[in-house]
Formats: C-alpha cells, sequence, structure tokens
C-alpha cells in the first residue's frame, strides 16, 4: 500500500480529471474514423485550426489547442503517424500547475462540450462543415473589419480634437503689430501729419518743380494718403509733397531734396522698390 498511496498522494487533481475524463470519453466510432483524414492530410485539411484548433469555440483556445482530450484522436484516423505524434506530443507537455478542483471540473466540462460539438460536427455532411467554415471565418473578417474601423474613427477623433486644440491656441495668442515696409520708420512729423507708410518725411526739403512730374497746381488730393497712393501708382515716383491747407500733391522723379522747405508742404520720399517704366 505505500508506494501506490504515495503515487496516488502525488497526482495532482486535474491530472486525476484528466484521466478520468479519457477514461470516459469513447473514442470515435469506426464511421467517424472513416470520415477523417489521415496521414498528411490530417495536418491540412482535418485537425487545422477550422475544425480542432479554431480559435473562437476550442477547449483552451488556439495555443493549447494540442493538449488534453481535444487533440488527434478527435481529428484524425488513428494511423501510426497520428498515434506517434499525439505520443509526442503527450511526452513533450510540460506539467501544468495544481488547479482547485472546481477549476479542473470546468475546465473537464468544457472539453467535455468541445468533443461532444466535435462528433456533432463530424457526422454532419461535408457541404453542412464547409458552410460553417466559412460562416465562421466571415464572423472572424467582420470582426477584424469592426476592430478596424473602430480604431480609425478613434484616430480621426483624436486628430481632430489636437487641431482644435491647436487652433483654440494660436487664437488665443496676441496679434503682432504690422511691421513697417522695409523697416522704415515715418519720422517725427507732428500727429495726424506723418508720411504714409511706405514712406519717409524728409524735414524741411523741398524739390524744385524741374524735378517734378507737372506743376500747375492743379493736381489736388484731400490727404497725405491719396496723394502717397498717386506716387505708387506712377513709375519712376520717388516722393511727393503734400500741402494740407491747399490739399496739392506734387509728384517728384528724385528722393533727395534740393531746396529749402516751402510753406506747409511734407516732403516723404518712397522707402519701397520704385516702379519701372
Amino acid at each position: 500500500a505505500g508506494p501506490a498511496a504515495s503515487a496516488a498522494a502525488a497526482r495532482t487533481p486535474e491530472a486525476a480529471a484528466s484521466e478520468a475524463a479519457a477514461a470516459v470519453a469513447p473514442e470515435a466510432p469506426a464511421a467517424d474514423q472513416e470520415a477523417l483524414p489521415s496521414g498528411a492530410e490530417c495536418w491540412v485539411n482535418g485537425y487545422s485550426r477550422k475544425t480542432c484548433c479554431d480559435l473562437y469555440w476550442g477547449p483552451t483556445g488556439d495555443d493549447h489547442c494540442w493538449d488534453g482530450h481535444f487533440t488527434f484522436k478527435r481529428c484524425c484516423k488513428l494511423d501510426d503517424q497520428v498515434m506517434q505524434e499525439a505520443q509526442r506530443y503527450a511526452d513533450d507537455s510540460p506539467p501544468e500547475p495544481a488547479r482547485p478542483a472546481a477549476a479542473a471540473e470546468e475546465e473537464q466540462r468544457r472539453q467535455a462540450e468541445a468533443e461532444a460539438e466535435q462528433r456533432r460536427s463530424s457526422s454532419e455532411p461535408a457541404e453542412t462543415q464547409q458552410e460553417r467554415m466559412k460562416r465562421a471565418e466571415a464572423e472572424a473578417r467582420e470582426r477584424v473589419e469592426v476592430e478596424l474601423r473602430r480604431r480609425a474613427q478613434e484616430e480621426a477623433q483624436r486628430a481632430r480634437r489636437e487641431q482644435a486644440a491647436k487652433l483654440a491656441e494660436e487664437q488665443s495668442k496676441p496679434k503682432a503689430e504690422p511691421e513697417e515696409e522695409d523697416g522704415d520708420a515715418e519720422g517725427d512729423a507732428p500727429a495726424g501729419q506723418a508720411c504714409p507708410r511706405g514712406f519717409q518725411l524728409v524735414e524741411d526739403m523741398d524739390v524744385p518743380g524741374a524735378d517734378q512730374f507737372g506743376h500747375d497746381n492743379t493736381f489736388k488730393r484731400k490727404t497725405v494718403e491719396s496723394c502717397a497712393i498717386e506716387c505708387k501708382k506712377t513709375p519712376n515716383c520717388r516722393s511727393f509733397e503734400w500741402s494740407p491747407t491747399k490739399t496739392q500733391c506734387n509728384l517728384n522723379k528724385v528722393a533727395v531734396g534740393k531746396g529749402p522747405k516751402y510753406q506747409d508742404f511734407l516732403f516723404c520720399k518712397r522707402t519701397t522698390k520704385q516702379a519701372s517704366s
């Protein structure tokens, strides 16, 4: 009783459950054995993920499909090659850690259900099995597509949130003041009498009529800005003079004054590139 008792005590609960399942699990009927593939065909058409190793209804998943009783005997004819492979996998399988009795019973129940499903599917016509396999593949593809669409939607939402945050950050920044053209200042003229953008005030200078585009005292502009616009539109206009009292605008061919300031005319030289004739 000593050695036998010691061996019995050394067995784990799931090992005892596996032996009990093996004892009660019937072999495939002769008719089913005839319908099963054998030899090399077993690994291609019979014992494969589409039959015994289905990822969704297998007893312990694809990683452990070769373990336990849901193995070669339910998928292939019991020829020499199958038996050798079954023995090899049995010998190579590492011992599983001890599990509670309830877990062993649950595992045994799942294995029994899976074997019953396998026997049922084995008895179905080949056409029915193919339809089930096609349906399972279609469902698997659909799950993958749904997951890909979900991830794409999450990525699009994340990109929109980042874009909105970036836009809000840019809008919250204070707007920069517009810079002067060519970096030139407008001069130190009194308020309301500075030269417009693109021109610089020259103090106490004047251009004689010979260097102007006509001088008949009839070219009137109400503001210094409108006189500057005329200079910009006129090719080779390099400066202008404008009188706030006479509202007269004189356009000059030169940018340097040649005489003293005349009356209240403002002398504004152009700082931007000159228009070519």
